[in-house]
């Protein structure tokens, strides 16, 4: 009647080890297992192979011989099927292997690298920065970004007298601990050793150390089969765990929601202990007298394998009875980040406004979470999302003024807001016929100077883009003034600029061109342009930013755009930036493009055109577009001026003339 009831207990709390709990693989020894973070995978490693199967049937989805004596430890990429595999080459030296195994590609990080490793141990992977830490036997650890060959040294505790075992990561608190095989237990913080943390157990091998997910406990386990629950928060405190079981402590593992904490042992013991409570929840007794070599807790929470040393088999628990949370489902109170929101229509939302005129906006972005998004919510809408993070919602609007919010929200509750106003408005010019429009030309080009510095190139830079514009762009000769060293007097100047107030119609086009010298008045915060026949020191004149503003203003244009390769040339403009506008052609705009910021510009070389010029010059005469926005003009100067010169050019709106969103089209004439 004992006997019977001793029965009854054992199949009620103990797993039934039919024939599929006992999974074979093709190996002399297996000693290491790992799961993906998301449980879908684990990988076991048997010497210098490498077994990864899938985790809900068990199957074996890839099998590689890696060019390593002993794999030591492995590290998943999460949301990908790419891992690092660390060890002991065949020459005695450490190694990390990378390998996509949807596509079998295999590379060794340090096969080329002058830097030599001692035997790497154990490699981990910090999700939260894309870095993987690894240490040697010796006692060093070092970081190296996922796409990087090149590590740097963290920690250097070399010392011959000594070998590392094991290293534990704590990817919350970035804290490393390191074990010994003289019953040493080491904490790093900040790549130095934490001194009033000086912890030594009996004279044997520590093969067993882990951090509880919070990093609040450090579990270790040696070789006479003690464990212990170090406390880190100051001052540390110790507590032995009262084993039962018997033989050496192999490995441990913690559970997905933080609640258990597992322990194998080399004479067949499993034995899972509640974090919390510090007692044993479950022991297995596997009867096996190989040596048990490690185990680990899925993250899905419904299973717990271990691996043995001599039998070519491994086993398979199933430990739903716990009621572990899925990692999925686990609520990461270190989580402050919240999702990023990444918006591709409308484009550009640089002033937080944009222009619009039709009744629906098609509203289209990602939404991106490492831990993953819960919602995503357009104006109180709510919005589906697609496996990418994509989205797209047709948001109705109103006349006027539309405030935008999207908003996401992550797993572990962090929101991200994104805001930005879609104005809408009848096109104010959506009648307007090209052909009906006619551009002008204001050019003004300055070398010989009565008072100045020489310049060598204004007037040949200003000759050159007249006839560029006149060639290819539809400018009329007619319409185009050019003023000319002796002819850019102050009075001409002004007068040139004031008569095309009356010269030109509400749907005409206006580009001005200034090249020669520029001067700036710090006390008065205004620029100039100089005349011809400007003395030094006579700002009276000069034509100054404020008078040409007060002109441009008053032209009642379509669109107006103004270039100026002059020193001080960037005081035109205030800090405005464009937003998206549909059909830009049809809002009025005022475009200024200038060589500098408050700085002194190139002249160029003698004989050549100015580097400012001749970027203007090279893009109207280079584009195979049929039609060219001024933008893209202005984007092109800034960017190949900026990089090939020390000056930084500037091109906005400028404020305050009249401008209403749109652009100026270069639109090259039928050859």
């Amino acid at each position: 009647m004992k006997n019977f009831i001793l029965f009854i207990c054992m199949t009620l709390y103990f797993p039934v080890f039919s024939q599929s709990d006992k999974l074979k693989i093709n190996s002399i020894e297996s000693h290491y297992i790992k799961f993906s973070p998301d449980g879908n995978t684990y990988a076991i490693a048997a010497d210098d192979e490498l077994f990864i199967y899938d985790s809900k049937t068990n199957g074996l989805l890839y099998n590689e011989t890696v060019d390593l004596k002993r794999i030591y430890s492995i590290a998943f990429i999460p949301n990908s099927d790419e891992l690092f595999i660390a060890g002991k080459s065949s020459s005695g030296k450490g190694d990390i292997i990378k390998l996509d195994y949807s596509f079998g590609k295999i590379e060794s990080l340090f096969a080329d690298s002058e830097q030599e490793y001692n035997e790497i141990v154990d490699v981990e992977l910090n999700k939260f920065s894309d870095t993987i830490y690894f240490n040697t036997r010796s006692g060093e650890i070092f970081k190296l970004g996922l796409n990087d060959k090149k590590s740097h040294l963290i920690f250097n505790h070399a010392n011959e007298s000594f070998k590392v075992l094991r290293m534990a990561y704590n990817p919350v608190e970035n804290v490393f601990s390191l074990s010994t095989e003289y019953g040493e237990v080491f904490l790093i913080r900040n790549g130095k050793l934490v001194d009033n943390f000086k912890i030594k157990f009996e004279n044997t091998w520590i093969r067993t150390l882990a951090f509880d997910l919070t990093g609040k406990f450090l579990f270790v386990g040696n070789d006479e089969g003690k464990i212990r629950r170090i406390e880190l928060n100051e001052p540390y405190k110790l507590m032995e765990l009262k084993s039962t079981s018997k033989g050496n402590l192999s490995s441990c593992s913690i559970s997905a929601d933080n609640r258990y904490v597992a322990f194998s042992y080399s004479k067949g013991n499993i034995e899972i202990w509640s974090i919390e409570q510090n007692q044993i929840v479950k022991t297995y007794d596997l009867q096996e007298r190989s040596y048990l070599y490690n185990v680990a807790f899925s993250p899905l929470g419904n299973k717990m394998l271990v691996v043995i040393q001599d039998s070519r088999k491994y086993f398979n628990f199933d430990v739903k009875f716990l009621g572990i949370e899925p990692i999925y489902r686990v609520k990461d109170v270190n989580d402050q980040t919240a999702p990023l929101i990444y918006v591709s229509s409308p484009p550009q939302i640089d002033n937080n406004e944009i222009t619009y005129s039709k009744p629906f906006y098609p509203i289209k972005g990602s939404v991106v979470d490492e831990s993953g998004v819960n919602s995503l919510v357009v104006n109180g809408i709510t919005t589906p999302i697609k496996e990418n993070g994509n989205f797209v919602i047709n948001l109705p609007l109103s006349m006027g003024k539309n405030y935008v919010a999207i908003e996401a929200t992550d797993v572990n509750g962090n929101t991200s807001v994104k805001r930005f106003v879609i104005q809408r408005e009848n096109v104010i010019n959506d009648d307007l016929n090209i052909k009906e429009s006619e551009n002008f030309l204001f050019v003004v080009g300055i070398n010989d100077y009565k008072y100045w510095p020489i310049l060598y190139n204004a007037v040949d830079d200003a000759n050159t883009i007249t006839n560029l514009l006149i060639a290819k762009y539809g400018f009329e000769y007619s319409n185009v003034k050019v003023l000319l060293n002796d002819q850019a007097t102050s009075k001409n100047i002004y007068d040139e600029l004031r008569a095309l107030i009356e010269k030109v119609k509400p749907v005409d086009n206006l580009m001005i061109y200034y090249s020669g010298h520029g001067f700036y008045d710090e006390l008065l915060n205004e620029g100039y342009w100089i005349p011809v026949n400007a003395e030094i020191n006579a700002p009276g004149e000069y034509m100054s930013n404020s008078n040409l503003l007060k002109i441009l203003n008053n032209i009642n244009s379509m669109h107006t755009f103004l270039v100026v390769d002059a020193c001080f040339s960037g005081s035109l403009f205030g800090q405005q930036k464009r937003g998206f506008v549909e059909n830009v052609e049809k809002y009025k705009s005022r475009w200024g493009l200038a060589s500098g910021r408050l700085e002194t510009v190139s002249d160029g070389l003698y004989g050549e055109n100015s580097p400012f010029a001749q970027e203007v010059i090279n893009f109207l005469s280079n584009s195979d577009e049929k039609e060219i926005p001024v933008s893209q003009l202005v984007q092109h100067v800034k960017v190949e001026v900026a990089n090939k010169t020390n000056q930084t050019p500037i091109g906005n709106p400028i404020l305050g003339i009249g401008d209403q969103g749109g652009e100026f089209i270069f639109r090259k004439s039928d050859q």
